[in-house]
């Protein structure tokens, strides 16, 4: 088990070199918002499927190292041909082939992580780790002023040189596929055997991720344009993972309470997305506010992924949180994203930051409230 506290910090250091350059690296091709909003939600709305596909492959096949090694390698692949574009045609498709990638590395990360772990109350703690190298090279990245956000090239060689360290680290020290890690090829498993108070939950869930994607999909574009701060944007999006480490590190140990616990953190979580949004909205202008906001990003991330993720343990259970983490991640996070990107990307070009932000703002307080309204639904199990 203590290799996954060097596995889950390795998965996030290449989230850190490709996560916060998705919409830069479209923008260094000279793209406007709009188109970049479409193409970020094409990858979106293929990466709904892409989660599911992987994890189902993961489950069935009982390899998921294999899977997880081929997963990361894909992602420098297909992301070579966006960062040195051909064609629009060849941007979308390799654009989303790399974020279907990008997408499900997570969850594929997650299972497992759970698979190993003997209570889901260690996750917090792993995942933490894992954040906190995020972090920490972003930390890095802002002092260096590497990778240079205004040159793909410097982008790509940033993103290659993780991968390739992750795929060593998973060849040499996680254990061979077979092991406990892998999963029971005769157990049959199936997104149609989840359950409506899973489904609910999902569908509750993604009303604030819509909200939340607008930070963490158009957020960049915002802190290079808008507010000027160039490399150092890196510095402000670490400033944000800093503190989602902390709170799941914080709170972690609070998710093995029981599902009641965990519901209770989630519309706390969605709560504060809310808030965030308003934050800048109505301080575009102030700095100390918006680090305020970024600082939130514990409670609007960080406690709605340890939360969500042992709801879902406690719900399923081993037998189906491969492919239930599939569908988080799919109907949960990307088809939600996919919503917020495409849309939102019209709304700046014709309305501007303001309007988007505000107007996204709603979306958690619905959440919050049919949360409540079906407390009892969701903890029927």
């Amino acid at each position: 088990m203590n290799t996954l506290y060097f596995f889950a910090p390795l998965i996030q250091i290449i989230q850190s070199s490709v996560a916060p350059y998705l919409q830069i690296m479209l923008r260094n091709s000279g793209y406007s918002h709009t188109i970049v909003g479409t193409i970020m939600g094409v990858g979106l709305l293929l990466s709904v499927a892409g989660p599911l596909i992987l994890s189902s492959i993961s489950q069935k096949s009982g390899r998921p190292r294999l899977v997880i090694i081929l997963t990361a390698a894909a992602i420098v692949i297909f992301f070579a041909p966006v960062l040195y574009p051909v064609s629009t045609v060849v941007t979308i498709i390799c654009y989303s082939l790399g974020f279907v990638c990008l997408c499900s590395i997570n969850p594929l990360q997650d299972s497992y992580i759970n698979s190993i772990i003997p209570d889901p109350s260690y996750y917090g703690r792993i995942r933490a780790c894992g954040t906190i190298a995020y972090v920490a090279v972003l930390f890095i990245s802002a002092f260096l002023a590497f990778p240079n956000q205004e040159s793909n090239t410097s982008i790509f060689i940033n993103m290659a040189v993780k991968v390739a360290v992750f795929v060593v680290f998973c060849l040499v020290f996680l254990k061979a596929d077979g092991a406990e890690t892998a999963s029971s090829s005769n157990e049959k498993v199936s997104i149609f055997s989840l359950g409506s108070v899973f489904y609910l939950f999902i569908f509750l869930f993604a009303l604030t991720r819509i909200a939340h994607g607008v930070v963490e999909k158009l957020l960049a574009s915002y802190m290079t344009e808008t507010m000027g701060l160039g490399t150092s944007f890196t510095f402000y999006i670490a400033l944000g993972a800093l503190f989602e480490a902390l709170i799941m590190v914080v709170l972690g140990k609070k998710t093995g309470r029981g599902p009641s616990v965990c519901l209770n953190m989630t519309i706390l979580s969605s709560a504060f997305v809310t808030v965030r949004l308003l934050i800048y909205y109505f301080f575009p202008n102030s700095i100390f506010m918006f680090s305020a906001a970024q600082a939130l990003h514990g409670l609007t991330y960080g406690m709605a992924h340890i939360s969500a993720t042992a709801y879902i343990a406690n719900l399923l259970g081993k037998k189906n949180f491969t492919i239930g983490m599939g569908v988080y991640q799919a109907l949960g996070y990307n088809l939600p994203e996919m919503i917020a990107v495409t849309v939102g990307g019209v709304v700046i070009d014709n309305f501007g930051y303001p309007v988007l932000f505000v107007s996204y703002s709603v979306l958690p307080v619905i959440a919050v409230l049919l949360m409540i309204a079906f407390r009892k639904k969701l903890l029927s199990f």
